[in-house]
């Protein structure tokens, strides 16, 4: 988690230039540092080198999807937020998603 006085990070994990920039946009102004990516694996190692507050992604990314590269940061950064956002209208996928560790609301 972030120390006292500093930004709050938020990974952005999109395979869309244009999502990454407008969550970045939107974000940043409000104090969180949005660090991005776009190939889930690329994702995966920033995670193995860096600590995130939160993690936002994209459930359908080339190579690794959302719900596998859910599953690794959730070992490791246990306080870590993550958000997986999709297009896909199944309730099916957001439970799948919550029960590998996706926050729900």
């Amino acid at each position: 988690m972030a120390e006292v006085g500093s930004k709050r990070r938020i990974l952005i994990v999109d395979d869309e230039a244009a999502v990454c920039a407008l969550l970045g946009e939107r974000l940043g102004p409000a104090g969180f540092e949005c660090p991005t990516s776009s190939p889930g694996e690329h994702a995966l190692e920033l995670l193995d080198s860096q600590t995130f507050d939160a993690i936002i992604s994209d459930l359908n990314l080339p190579g690794i999807s959302g719900l596998e590269l859910l599953e690794s940061p959730r070992k490791k950064h246990a306080l870590s937020a993550f958000l997986v956002g999709t297009g896909v209208n199944e309730l099916s996928v957001g439970i799948q998603a919550m029960k590998r560790g996706a926050e729900g609301s």
